[in-house]
C-alpha cells in the first residue's frame, strides 16, 4: 500500500499540521511510510520527520486555477508509480486537489476534517466547495471528533463517508507536581474572543470574590492581530483596577508547553465557541494536570466530567466560577483526576491508536476504490 499525503498549506502551521507530522511518524513506525507532498519551504515541509519521502507541491496561495492544474499534474505523476496507491487530502483545502487527482488517476481518496464544516471563518462558497468535494470526490472522510462528524451530518455530508478518528500525541510521563500553598491556575492560547479570553477574566472576577485562598493565573499567549490586541487592552482597562489583578502573571509565548502545563494545578479552557478537539487539553491531561473546560465541540470527548476534569456550560461564567471554586477546594481530588486524565490520554489518544485507525480507513478506501 502506497500512501500519499497531500497538504498544500504554504504559510500557516498549527494543530492540524502537528497532528499530520505525528501520523507520518506513526505510519512509518507501523511499516507504511507515506510519501508527503507539500509546498517546499513551508513549515510543514521543513518539520517532516527525518527520512520522510517528500515531493514538492507547487504553491497555490493565493488560489490560481493554473496553479491547481500544476498541483494536480504533480500528484498524478506520483500516483502512477504503484498499483495500490491512495491519496489523503490532509485538510479541507486539500480536498479538491486530492479529489480531482484521484478521479484522473483512478485512485481512492481519503480526506480529514479538523474544524466545524460551517465554521464562521469559512466562507459560504468554500463551505459549498468542501461539501461537493467530499460527497463527489472522497471515498472516506475522517473527522477529528464525534462532534465534527455530527456537524458534517447536519451540514449535508453523506453519512456513509464519515468516520471519527481522534488525534494522537507523542507519549510522555505525567509531570511530578510540587506541593505549594499557592494555587497555580493556567491559560494558554491566542488572545482572541474565539479562545474565550474575556470569558476567562469574567469567570476569575466572580471566583476572586468568593475564594479567600492564595492563587495565581499563569497567562500564556499573545495577541495575533489588531483585534486580539484591542481585546487585551479592553480586558486590562476593565479589570486592572481590581484587587486581584496582581495575581495575573502574563508569561507571553511558551516554547515548552509541557513544562508550562505540568507546573499548573488546574488548566482553564474557556472557549465560548465550537472547538473540534483542542490539542491543549490532550497536552494538559498528559502532564497529569486536570482541566476545567467549557462544554463546547469535542471537549467532552477529552474531558470526562468528574473523572478526568470538570466541565461547565459555555459562556456561563457564574457556573464556571462555582465549578472552579469547588475544584480548587479539593486538592486530593484534583491530583486523582489528573492521574486519571494522564492514563486515559495514553490509552485513547496515542499515535499508535490513531495510526491503526487510519490504516483501517485506508484499506477500506482501497477496497471500495478498486
Amino acid at each position: 500500500m502506497r500512501i500519499i499525503i497531500v497538504h498544500n498549506e504554504a504559510e500557516y502551521f498549527g494543530g492540524a499540521e502537528r497532528v499530520m507530522l505525528n501520523l507520518v511518524s506513526g505510519l512509518t513506525a507501523a511499516g507504511h511510510p507515506p510519501l508527503v507532498m507539500a509546498v517546499p519551504g513551508s513549515r510543514t515541509a521543513n518539520n517532516l520527520p527525518a527520512g520522510t519521502e517528500f515531493r514538492p507541491l507547487p504553491r497555490n496561495q493565493p488560489f490560481r486555477p493554473w496553479n491547481l492544474i500544476r498541483q494536480i499534474s504533480a500528484v498524478c505523476r506520483e500516483t502512477g508509480r504503484s498499483g495500490e496507491t491512495l491519496l489523503h487530502g490532509w485538510s479541507a483545502r486539500d480536498w479538491e486537489l486530492a479529489a480531482l487527482a484521484g478521479k484522473i488517476s483512478k485512485r481512492p481518496v481519503v480526506g480529514t476534517l479538523h474544524d466545524h464544516p460551517e465554521a464562521f471563518f469559512i466562507s459560504r462558497s468554500r463551505q459549498r466547495l468542501m461539501r461537493w468535494s467530499a460527497n463527489l470526490g472522497l471515498d472516506r472522510l475522517t473527522c477529528v471528533s464525534n462532534a465534527v462528524r455530527s456537524a458534517c451530518f447536519d451540514a449535508g455530508y453523506s453519512p456513509g463517508l464519515l468516520t471519527p478518528i481522534h488525534n494522537g500525541i507523542h507519549p510522555a510521563k505525567p509531570v511530578k507536581k510540587r506541593s505549594s500553598p499557592l494555587l497555580q491556575l493556567g491559560f494558554m492560547g491566542n488572545f482572541s474572543a474565539q479562545k474565550g479570553l474575556i470569558v476567562l477574566f469574567e469567570l476569575l472576577d466572580i471566583f476572586a470574590a468568593r475564594y479567600t485562598g492564595k492563587w495565581e493565573l499563569q497567562l500564556a499567549g499573545e495577541p495575533q492581530d489588531e483585534a486580539g490586541a484591542e481585546l487585551w487592552r479592553r480586558i486590562q482597562h476593565r479589570f486592572s483596577g481590581n484587587a486581584w489583578w496582581h495575581r495575573i502573571n502574563h508569561v507571553g509565548w511558551i516554547d515548552s508547553p509541557r513544562d508550562f502545563l505540568g507546573s499548573l494545578d488546574l488548566f482553564l479552557f474557556t472557549s465560548p465557541q465550537f472547538d473540534s478537539l483542542p490539542t491543549v487539553l490532550l497536552e494538559a491531561a498528559q502532564c497529569g494536570t486536570p482541566v476545567l473546560a467549557a462544554r463546547v465541540g469535542g471537549v467532552e470527548e477529552v474531558v470526562q466530567h468528574g473523572r478526568t476534569g470538570w466541565l461547565f456550560p459555555a459562556n456561563d461564567t457564574h457556573a464556571g466560577a462555582q465549578q472552579l471554586l469547588d475544584a480548587v477546594k479539593q486538592s486530593g481530588r484534583r491530583q486523582k483526576l489528573g492521574q486519571a486524565a494522564a492514563t486515559r490520554i495514553a490509552e485513547d489518544f496515542s499515535i499508535e491508536r490513531m495510526t491503526r485507525q487510519y490504516l483501517d480507513i485506508y484499506r477500506k478506501a482501497l477496497r471500495t476504490g478498486q
